[in-house]
């Protein structure tokens, strides 16, 4: 049953928070809907064409996914260190972020030079093959996005980190925790698809 909204009688509650909502946030989820229905179509489409043949497993592409489970865990810690008020714990985790999120793409790049040492190309073979690559490229550079990100908010953070003044006003804006909490929120998402590919380019 759809609540009544007393701002705006006729309107449901959800649109209400939508309203209120800050427009980083709507923005994100917008997007993440949106990487979500792209990729949906890419792994339908590598399903279907992949039949019977056999890929192989990567071994690049597994190191690759715990890398990625690794950074997943730092992501999940960016809001209890601001919580906590412990910016230089924070600061490192963003480091750590920022060099797992380079180990990943490295990772990427070993997987693809494999792949094409098996004879799984882009463009000559099958159109599985197409997929694949389309999937794991795509996926980096949405995966670099949020790292660019993460670039942003170490700036952000080396700036008040020896600064008392920065730093109080830092700790206690309701703004900065948005930002921290939409990079976990990216990462996270991420590390979710990737495993997904994963499992679909050597399972299914």
């Amino acid at each position: 049953m759809t609540s009544a909204n007393k701002d705006y009688p006729g309107d449901p509650v959800w649109i209400e928070k939508l309203r209120k909502m800050h427009p980083f946030r709507l923005a994100m989820y917008v997007a993440l809907v949106g990487i979500c229905i792209m990729f949906g179509f890419l792994i339908f489409g590598f399903i279907v064409t992949k039949n019977d043949i056999k890929l192989g497993t990567n071994i690049w592409f597994l190191v690759s996914t715990i890398i990625i489970i690794l950074s997943w865990f730092i992501a999940s810690k960016f809001k209890q260190y601001y919580s906590l008020d412990d910016i230089s714990k924070l600061y490192k985790s963003y480091l750590a972020e920022l060099f797992l999120g380079f180990l990943f793409g490295l990772t990427q790049f070993l997987g693809w030079y494999l792949m094409q040492k098996q004879g799984i190309t882009f463009a000559k073979g099958n159109i599985s093959h197409t997929y694949l690559y389309l999937l794991s490229f795509l996926h980096l550079v949405h995966y670099f996005g949020g790292i660019i990100y993460i670039v942003y908010l170490i700036a952000k953070t080396y700036k008040v980190k020896n600064n008392v003044v920065k730093h109080l006003v830092f700790s206690t804006d309701p703004y900065e925790i948005m930002l921290i909490e939409l990079a976990t929120l990216y990462l996270h998402f991420m590390t979710y698809l990737w495993v997904i590919i994963f499992i679909v380019f050597n399972i299914i």
